[in-house]
């Protein structure tokens, strides 16, 4: 898939945020009860984050009766994910000190749900508007590997010229989520990704930055000049 659009995708690959908040918001207690459906003989789920390129477990869980449990801190919230063992695929979600319910089809990862979670309401929301948004490049991709086989480079400039609109327009629109959520913990988790992923667009990002709550600064991951 074209690099340009893979970032629909902003979304789903976070980074993670550090922060020294001391407030029950932002230092508090996680809890997941878990049921496992379709279960194809794993026998644990592991928690875990990524911090730059080292994945760090957070808690673990054996499966019991297709039931699991996980619990702990948590300073900040962070996109999170729970792996089945052994060898089993990944279910990306939003951790925070929130006690949520997820149901996790083992067949079929996309099928499961979470039950009880806000910041996860709100990202599903922003995950579906961003598949929206990009609806038309299913369109234009088999186009653009046709004029690339046909070296036909104006058709390209095109292609890319849309894809740059499109991208542009998911990009406005996260960024006016963020200003009308300028206390929303999502929102860092958003800027710290829209950062690391759109250098060029670097400016417009801290300026909104800018406009965040005290607190909520301390947890993005660049420094606003």
């Amino acid at each position: 898939m074209y690099t340009k659009i893979i970032y629909v995708v902003v979304l789903f690959t976070l980074f993670h945020c550090q922060s020294n908040k001391n407030s029950s918001q932002m230092d508090s207690q996680f809890e997941i009860k878990g049921t496992v459906t379709q279960n194809q003989g794993f026998e644990k789920v592991y928690l875990s984050y990524i911090s730059a390129d080292e994945i760090i477990l957070i808690d673990s869980s054996l499966i019991k009766d297709q039931n699991f449990h996980l619990k702990g801190p948590i300073h900040f919230p962070k996109k999170a994910y729970i792996q089945f063992y052994p060898q089993g695929n990944s279910f990306p979600f939003i951790l925070s000190g929130e006690k949520i319910e997820i149901q996790l089809n083992a067949h079929d990862l996309n099928a499961s749900t979470i039950q009880n979670s806000t910041i996860n309401k709100e990202w599903n929301a922003l995950k579906q508007k961003s598949v929206e948004i990009y609806g038309d490049v299913d369109y234009l991709f088999p186009l653009m590997q046709k004029a690339r086989i046909q070296n036909d480079y104006q058709t390209l400039t095109q292609i890319n010229s849309k894809i740059d609109s499109i991208e542009n327009l998911n990009r406005q629109y996260l960024l006016g989520y963020i200003t009308t959520h300028l206390d929303n913990p999502l929102s860092v988790l958003i800027l710290n990704d829209l950062y690391h992923n759109l250098q060029n667009d670097s400016l417009q990002i801290i300026q909104t930055s800018k406009k965040m709550s005290p607190e909520l600064k301390k947890a993005l991951d660049f420094e606003i000049k």
